[in-house]
């Protein structure tokens, strides 16, 4: 007995793929748009001591984490996680103090 593995239809494979792709491609997106951008900005600083060069050499490392960070948001966005119902974890809050 030798069951097909039919990919396109097995519903898991569609769950985890789904995200993943829309992970993927968000982030092959941004990192070209951050290249771009980097470059350019780069392109228009006065050399290595500029105020502008600093910054860019300062904040490469955290918009590559941004990137990475905003491809998660829209996977997760996309994915099969329920989202947090405001209803089903609210704690009720305390009684109102009584002054005598």
């Amino acid at each position: 007995m030798n069951k097909r593995w039919t990919w396109p239809n097995d519903e898991v494979v569609l769950q985890i793929a789904r995200p993943l792709a829309a992970f993927v491609l968000t982030l092959l997106l941004l990192l070209f748009v951050r290249h771009l951008v980097i470059k350019w900005l780069y392109s228009r600083t006065r050399g290595e001591g500029s105020f502008l060069h600093i910054a860019l050499d300062t904040l490469r490392f955290p918009s590559l984490l941004w990137s990475i960070a905003a491809g998660v948001q829209i996977a997760l966005e996309i994915s099969i996680i329920p989202a947090k119902s405001p209803t089903s974890t609210s704690v009720e809050p305390p009684p109102p103090l009584q002054h005598s």
